[in-house]
């Protein structure tokens, strides 16, 4: 009888070791997939930030030298600059002196007509084994 009740303890023992595994796995499976579920989204949030500014622009023709002027500058202090093409020039590395410039060349017309500029394409970096995947590579922009 005491050989009986030794195995029945021992056998409790063990099945309690293995609920507690059990459970550990669950709990770290569960954990691991709510990491990931919230890297995604913080990932999804970041990126809708780093696009905002030049995704404005979007569609739209009436866009101003001023406003060009502050993309060049948000684009110069993001990690991975965005090119801003403007009538074929390349400004994204463009010095403040040249920025000026174009706000001097730029702003009106005879001085009473604004100038506007138009948005002909937005393009996102598509290599999807690339940190930047999904971000905005390049702005290109049109006098109207």
């Amino acid at each position: 009888m005491e050989n009986a009740s030794k195995a029945l303890l021992i056998a409790a023992g063990v099945f309690l070791a293995l609920m507690v595994l059990s459970l550990g796995i669950y709990l770290h499976g569960r954990l691991s997939q709510s990491t990931s579920s919230y890297i995604n989204k913080l990932d999804a949030a970041e990126l809708t930030k780093y696009n905002a500014p030049f995704e404005v622009l979007a569609d739209r023709e009436n866009i101003t030298a001023q406003e060009i002027a502050s993309i060049i500058e948000d684009s110069k202090q993001k990690e991975f600059q965005v090119q801003i093409i403007v009538d074929g020039n390349n400004m994204e590395r463009y010095s403040i002196n040249e920025i000026n410039n174009f706000l001097d060349e730029n702003i009106m017309k005879d001085r009473f007509k604004l100038i506007y500029f138009k948005c002909d394409s937005i393009e996102y970096e598509t290599d999807i084994n690339s940190v930047y995947y999904g971000r905005v590579t390049k702005v290109t922009l049109s006098q109207i």
